[in-house]
């Protein structure tokens, strides 16, 4: 056989390989010390993306190639030896296991463009070994953002792009990325609270949240590296029992409303970060799903029995406000006697106390309860010149939330009653409301709700809720089995 050119070589193969109908495997053969993958489609040769550590003008071919056309294309091999340099021809013996047409052959990872599917988790992985120039060959790997394949070939091509040219490298040493201690501690806490207005609790919880869960899991890292298995593993974490107390005998597990709440810190750090520009991506957080766990509330007739054992005025005014207001605690731990306006009857809510720092209400805006007879009398009965605080210690110091608790349980006890959380007095104020059918509009507006969803929690108690509809189960319209027809 006489010698030939590049061009007849491949046609050679293309016409042996459309004859066979093999189940093929994509192999590498390199012509003249270079290569480019193409890829066999009938009976076209199909250009792959071109690899980057791959000269285009330099590139010769490459051929798929099964083990009868191996065999051949000896002769042919031999031939175009000597006039075309170094042939060297790489192929695998065809694959028949029937699992191999459906799910694909693990042979295929061998390829240029490694993209592979993880048979154990069903995730779309690259790795690949790459020649970087001045430096020996490394080997990458990866998952994509997106579990596809295109996903995973996109993701290679961009990792082996940053490790290949220059511009990228010379970003990758000026950019330094922060670590997540070191970022919360010197910037984001200084900044991010005061600039959108946080109030000091939230400002408090976020802290907590920091120095409890977050720093001593996601310290030391750098805030590009939080990502993944990182993350998960983080979460893991939080749902697992800790020992708390000084011995450690206690154990002590994170209710989901908490994780959820440290998700949101862990969230908005990092989309501060990005939007500093300080990472290219917000990495995914999984969600937290929070079950409502209900509440409590004081019906009528139990909250004059708990007003009823009260041991003095004082006490007797404190218990009514929080049932005939529906205040929260620290509303009426920063209540003062300026809020009340007698000529129209009327409480004014203008501020609340939250561990001894008083700022705005909850919604930052001012709410207007009107007062009862009965609270403005024992109002009346409780004057006092120890400050402006209506509710204060004898030295006119203002009570604390335990202080309210604790007078709250002792009626609790003398009424025998079930003892409840003084924000179940709110709960107790807004149920009474809607079980004597005020509209859950003006419940909302007294409440302080910010939106008719916080306030619908109480629409079951309505009287007459549903009850109407439900009999047209009974109506003597509805068809009726044999078992349901009344005597005759």
């Amino acid at each position: 056989m006489g010698l030939l050119g590049a061009a007849e070589l491949v046609g050679a193969v293309i016409a042996l390989c459309a004859r066979g109908g093999t189940h093929w495997r994509l192999r590498r053969f390199r012509l003249g010390g270079a290569s480019q993958l193409l890829r066999l489609d009938d009976t076209r040769l199909v250009p792959e993306p071109q690899h980057p550590s791959l000269n285009p003008s330099t590139a010769r071919t490459v051929i798929v190639i099964s083990t009868p056309a191996f065999h051949a294309l000896e002769s042919l091999g031999r031939a175009c030896h000597r006039r075309m340099g170094h042939l060297r021809i790489e192929y695998r013996a065809p694959c028949y296991r029937p699992w191999c047409s459906k799910f694909g052959c693990a042979a295929d990872r061998s390829s240029p463009m490694a993209v592979h599917r993880d048979s154990r988790n069903g995730i779309w992985r690259y790795r690949i070994k790459i020649k970087v120039p001045g430096k020996d060959a490394i080997r990458i790997s990866g998952r994509p953002q997106i579990n596809t394949k295109a996903a995973a070939e996109i993701a290679e091509r961009e990792h082996i792009q940053r490790l290949l040219s220059p511009a990228s490298q010379t970003e990758q040493v000026t950019k330094e990325v922060p670590k997540f201690s070191k970022f919360v501690d010197e910037q984001w806490l200084p900044v991010y609270p005061a600039s959108v207005g946080n109030r000091p609790t939230s400002i408090r919880e976020k802290q907590i949240h920091i120095r409890r869960h977050l720093k001593p899991a996601l310290g030391p890292l750098h805030l590009d590296d939080i990502r993944g298995h990182v993350i998960d593993r983080l979460f893991a974490d939080l749902r697992k029992p800790r020992a708390i107390g000084k011995t450690g005998s206690r154990m002590y597990t994170l209710s989901d409303k908490t994780i959820k709440n440290v998700r949101a810190t862990l969230r908005r750090i990092l989309a501060s970060a990005f939007e500093w520009e300080l990472i290219d991506r917000i990495p995914f957080l999984p969600k937290v799903k929070v079950t409502d766990k209900g509440w409590d509330f004081l019906p009528q007739d139990e909250a004059t029995k708990l007003v009823a054992a009260a041991r003095d005025d004082e006490e007797r005014a404190l218990l009514l406000f929080a049932l005939d207001t529906g205040a929260r605690a620290g509303e009426q731990l920063a209540f003062e006697w300026g809020d009340i306006d007698w000529h129209n009857n009327l409480v004014v809510f203008r501020r609340s106390s939250t561990r001894g720092v008083v700022g705005p209400t909850k919604s930052g805006k001012e709410r207007k309860v009107p007062m009862t007879e009965r609270l403005g009398g024992a109002l009346r009965r409780v004057k006092h010149l120890r400050g402006k605080l209506v509710f204060c210690r004898a030295d006119g110091k203002p009570l604390t939330l335990w202080q309210l608790h604790e007078r709250l349980w002792g009626a609790c006890r003398r009424a025998g009653l079930r003892e409840i959380r003084w924000h179940d007095l709110r709960h107790s104020f807004a149920s009474q409301l809607v079980m004597a059918n005020v509209p859950l509009r003006q419940v909302q507006d007294w409440l302080g709700h910010s939106t008719m969803a916080m306030t619908m929690r109480y629409s079951h108690l309505a009287p007459g809720q549903g009850a109407s509809l439900i009999r047209a189960l009974e109506s003597p319209n509805s068809v009726a089995t044999g078992w349901q027809q009344p005597p005759p």
